[in-house]
C-alpha cells in the first residue's frame, strides 16, 4: 500500500513539473476504444489533473483524469 502511494506522489510531482507543456495523450475509452489527442496539461490538483485539447489556439475539449489512471495505464502521457 505504501509503495502505491509513493508511486502516486511521484506521478503527481512529475505532472506538476510539466504543467503548461504539450503532451500526447492515449486514453482508454472503453471496450477496444482508445482516444489519442495532442493536448496541454492545464493544471494538477491534489486528486486529479486536467488537460485541454487545442485546435488553432482555441480550447476544443477539456478532460480530467486521476493519477491512478496513469498508474493503472488507462491513460498514457508522453511529454513533447
Amino acid at each position: 500500500m505504501i509503495k502505491a502511494q509513493e508511486r502516486l506522489d511521484t506521478i503527481r510531482d512529475e505532472l506538476k513539473k510539466n504543467v503548461g507543456k504539450r503532451v500526447d495523450v492515449r486514453a482508454k475509452k472503453g471496450r477496444r476504444k482508445i482516444g489519442i489527442n495532442n493536448a496541454v496539461i492545464e493544471d494538477a490538483y491534489p486528486s486529479l489533473f486536467t488537460i485541454v485539447v487545442l485546435k488553432e489556439g482555441k480550447i476544443v475539449q477539456r478532460h480530467s483524469y486521476t493519477y491512478s489512471d496513469i498508474l493503472t495505464k488507462n491513460v498514457e502521457l508522453k511529454v513533447l
